[in-house]
């Protein structure tokens, strides 16, 4: 069994594995006061058939038993999960999905439940930093550790995990996550926030979830498993000098502003390129779904330049502009009230 920890907001914040469950390819249990986090993770160590895409799956609970009771009515089991726990679980999802190697497709699970619950405090940002923690001393293939805090700005003072409480007067709440360097992550809300108190508070978080960084890292020369070998489904060079050839059609298919025709012949362009390739004995060896993640890539890569030279996206706004909204009432008959909003 290894063990560190480290003060955080006045509180012991501990980072434990090898004590529960042993059978899982990374496990942590993070405590910090009385609330206390199990997170597993677990990877399939063959690639299943047919899988074009990484297979992330992530779990968050809150059980009833966290805060000593059960469900009442006349079933008392768990049942599927509420919105908040999935929330959170996708807030885990969006800084975590990227980070792991291109080319991984073995199956992934990541497990969170709260087992012990602090009425006071939100475990959605601690547990992000569990994920990451169980991951990293894994011998699933992930680069380095992440953390997440939660930043509130309350009667104008910034506020790291602020107690439940006091949320009511937020002017501003974020979640940030990030890395040693760099921020992966912003999820949040504010009231008519001004860009410099955006990017105070995102600086603000980043500063603030060091120590949490610094931890894992600190587990991780204790604890941590040699990455196991893969090999990674990409295509070879060849292949992507040969969808290359696409890219006059591409960038003259981005030039549709119509979304649906736009997406036709894009299609078509696909469709055109790829069956050549793929009877072609040279690509004979490819696995089959590179040839799709070929092209992606190519028509990806040329949005992006596009945008960021000319700072306008496929369908002609730019950077600052959103779509325009219609708003019509009085659409059904018989309700007390209807609405349609159409937005673009």
């Amino acid at each position: 069994m290894q063990r560190v920890e480290t003060p955080f907001l006045n509180r012991p914040l501990v980072l434990e594995t090898g004590r529960i469950a042993r059978q899982a390819h990374g496990a942590i249990w993070l405590q910090h006061g009385n609330m206390v986090i199990l997170a597993t993770a677990v990877s399939a160590s063959k690639l299943r058939e047919g899988v074009d895409f990484f297979p992330l799956t992530v779990d968050y609970r809150e059980k009833f038993t966290a805060v000593g009771k059960f469900p009442g009515g006349y079933i008392k089991r768990e049942s599927r999960p509420t919105e908040k726990e999935i929330l959170t679980a996708r807030c885990i999802d969006r800084p975590m999905r990227p980070l792991f190697p291109k080319g991984y497709f073995n199956e992934v699970q990541l497990i969170l439940q709260i087992e012990s619950a602090d009425p006071a405090e939100d475990p959605g940002a601690l547990a992000l930093t569990a994920a990451s923690a169980a991951v990293c001393i894994s011998d699933i293939p992930f680069p380095a550790p992440i953390a997440a805090v939660s930043v509130a700005k309350i009667d104008g003072t910034l506020v790291v995990n602020a107690p439940l409480a006091d949320l009511a007067r937020a002017e501003l709440l974020f979640t940030i996550a990030g890395s040693r360097t760099k921020v992966v992550m912003i999820e949040g809300e504010a009231k008519e926030a001004t860009e410099q108190e955006v990017n105070e508070a995102v600086l603000f978080g980043h500063q603030q979830l060091q120590p949490l960084i610094a931890l894992q890292e600190e587990l991780i020369r204790k604890a941590g498993k040699p990455k196991r070998e893969y090999t990674p489904i990409l295509p070879s060079p060849a292949l992507v000098k040969a969808v290359e050839a696409a890219r006059p059609k591409i960038i003259e298919a981005l030039d549709i502003k119509g979304k649906q025709e736009r997406n036709t012949r894009l299609a078509e362009i696909q469709k055109a390129t790829l069956e050549p390739l793929q009877a072609d004995p040279a690509f004979a060896a490819e696995n089959p779904m590179v040839f799709g993640m070929a092209y992606d890539d190519l028509v990806g890569s040329i949005i992006r330049d596009r945008i960021v030279q000319s700072g306008i996206r496929p369908d002609g706004r730019g950077l600052d502009e959103i779509r325009p909204i219609t708003c019509e009432v009085g659409i059904l008959p018989r309700t007390h009230g209807s609405a349609l909003f159409t937005r673009g």
